[in-house]
């Protein structure tokens, strides 16, 4: 079974992603997979969250080393839900939001089907943030600083 997912991002409308994997991996093996496709260094502060159909979250299947056994075991049919919530980037609580839009029999690989605008960037600790990203098209901005009405 190989099932095509759509991804999309809340921060850039433009970001887009389609994509088929195997049915029978795993969160971590798809992980490893969105890392790649998407150039991010792996982070062991990645989670997944199934959702619903109306993205009502449920419980965090996290990366990290108490719960890898999890992220090795659970595969990607393991749960009820046409919908993940992939959050690459803890420190700055940034998602991407991932829907089942396919199912296809028989085995494959995976590979992307469609790709547009880039992915958001990945930040690492100490090298900024999300909110420094965005501020800095202010940098330029000579305003005045007298207060003075005079």
């Amino acid at each position: 079974m190989l099932l095509q997912f759509r991804m999309y991002t809340d921060e850039d409308d433009l970001f887009l992603r389609d994509f088929r994997v195997p049915g029978k991996w795993t969160l971590l093996e798809f992980h490893q997979f969105l890392c790649d496709e998407l150039q991010y260094t792996p982070d062991p502060t990645a989670a997944f969250f199934p959702a619903d159909d109306a993205w009502e979250w449920g419980e965090e299947i996290t990366l990290e080393e108490n719960n890898l056994e999890a992220m090795t075991r659970i595969g990607l049919l393991a749960h009820d839900h046409s919908h993940l919530i992939y959050r690459f980037d803890r420190d700055n609580d940034r998602f991407m939001y991932l829907e089942v839009t396919g199912m296809d029999a028989g085995d494959g690989q995976a590979e992307m089907l469609f790709s547009n605008g880039e992915a958001p960037r990945q930040f690492n600790s100490g090298e900024g943030s999300a909110f420094d990203e965005a501020m800095n098209e202010f940098d330029d901005f000579e305003g005045d600083d007298n207060y003075d009405d005079e």
